[in-house]
């Protein structure tokens, strides 16, 4: 099928110095036994065994941490988040620099 005499000769169509010969031009070989990865994970599905024990225990648990954030929270002290804000409207035609040079902090408040 091939026209040339030896598979390592560079105008040998579809022969490859360091593969074995393909079938037709442009057609892909399969890698060699050394270029091949030693494991493959396409068909590695994790199967998880549910227990009886640990959903139980997982269940239970969740009520003990929840008091004991709630006590946790509880035993700290309380704070005052409370912001107060004194506004004034713009002057019109005011640009932000002019505000920021009043020592005012131009904001929108919606």
């Amino acid at each position: 099928m091939f026209s040339c005499a030896l598979p390592t000769a560079p105008r040998c169509v579809g022969a490859l110095p360091w593969r074995r010969a393909l079938p037709w031009p442009g057609a892909r070989a399969a890698p060699l036994a050394e270029e091949r990865r030693a494991f493959s994970s396409k068909g590695y599905n994790i199967t998880r065994i549910r227990y009886p024990w640990k959903v139980e225990m997982l269940h239970y648990s969740w009520n003990f941490l929840k008091q004991e954030m709630i006590n946790h929270f509880q035993e700290q002290p309380q704070r005052d988040s409370t912001v107060h804000i004194r506004g004034e409207a713009w002057p019109r035609f005011t640009m932000k620099e002019e505000l920021l040079e009043k020592g005012s902090l131009p904001a929108l408040v919606g």
